[in-house]
């Protein structure tokens, strides 16, 4: 009877040990194969007197995991199910344990129970992997030709951050629910949101879709007095951006043309129509599939004021938008 007493003491601590130092028995289930984690088999370690159950189970913050467990007599220690109780409510099932994380609970546990094996009560360690529910997507769009805004609500799980993909490249960690990006991405771009939980948990990645609200200011040529042709450096412009526009995949172009407030209202409009014209014809040839509408505005919406000569020739331009 002292000898059983013994016993059941010794396992009563081992179990409060166990859910006292988590990461160091997380430790023991590093070196069990893909092969071990399969089925649910016990592996006894000899290093701490355990049992370990190969099956590890996976779930996020809002989702129960049911671990079988191949023992007889399965008993949860009162003491452990308190250190528990802020991360999980846990309980036995007729096959093993039920894991029900707790607000939001991010992270890895080691629950220890105690069943029969072949016979003895044994410790048994079973692994739950508790992951960050996913973000909600919300879109992502340009708001200059080199800046762009993802956008996401937040996980309803414990998080650490959230890490935003471009095309499978890390473009962002945060904490925070949205990401600017000194970058241009389009509709054909795959952006990705993951939110990111304690002990390195992650979560499913969700697709933010493209959601482009107006048109976005691309490229500006301005010209010469009364002038309404591409120089060769202008034309060169133009022939980078085409490329930026078609790799990213916008299907919808604005060519607006300007001028001055010099010279009559009925030159300057037929002069702001060339300009646009001159530009819209230049991209056509580069990208003939894209939507192009040329507008003409004469020396309305001035960018600079027309009292100065360096005013006049910002005025004198093209705009090209994208989206």
């Amino acid at each position: 009877a002292e000898l059983t007493q013994k016993l059941k003491a010794s396992r009563e601590t081992l179990q409060i040990n166990v859910a006292k130092n988590q990461k160091t028995y997380a430790e023991l289930f590093a070196s069990l194969t893909s092969a071990d984690a399969s089925a649910s088999t016990l592996i006894p370690n000899q290093k701490t007197g355990a049992s370990i159950n190969t099956k590890t189970e996976t779930i996020n913050s809002s989702q129960s995991a049911n671990l079988k467990v191949s023992a007889r007599s399965i008993s949860l220690s009162s003491t452990v199910l308190e250190e528990f109780k802020s991360r999980a409510s846990i309980r036995v099932t007729a096959t093993g344990i039920a894991v029900t994380p707790v607000s939001g609970f991010t992270g890895v546990l080691v629950v220890p129970v105690v069943g029969t094996v072949d016979g003895v009560e044994t410790v048994v360690l079973n692994k739950v992997v508790v992951n960050p529910a996913p973000p909600i997507a919300k879109s992502f769009s340009p708001t200059s030709i080199n800046k762009s805004s993802i956008g996401w609500t937040s996980s309803t799980s414990q998080t650490t951050g959230y890490l935003v993909l471009v095309n499978g490249k890390k473009i962002c960690q945060t904490t925070a629910n949205m990401c600017p990006i000194a970058e241009l991405i389009g509709p054909k771009s795959l952006v990705t949101i993951t939110a990111l939980g304690n002990d390195q948990t992650v979560s499913t990645p969700v697709v933010i879709p493209y959601a482009a609200k107006s048109p976005i200011p691309a490229l500006r040529v301005n010209f010469a007095v009364g002038s309404s042709i591409l120089s060769v450096a202008q034309k060169s412009e133009i022939r980078t951006i085409s490329r930026v526009i078609d790799t990213q995949g916008f299907t919808r172009l604005v060519v607006s043309g300007f001028t001055d407030s010099t010279g009559s209202v009925s030159l300057n409009k037929k002069l702001s129509e060339a300009r646009a014209k001159s530009v819209a014809a230049f991209m056509r040839t580069l990208l003939p599939e894209i939507a192009i509408k040329a507008s003409a505005f004469g020396p309305n919406k001035p960018v600079a004021s027309n009292g100065s000569k360096s005013g006049q020739a910002q005025n004198r331009r093209t705009e090209i938008a994208t989206w």
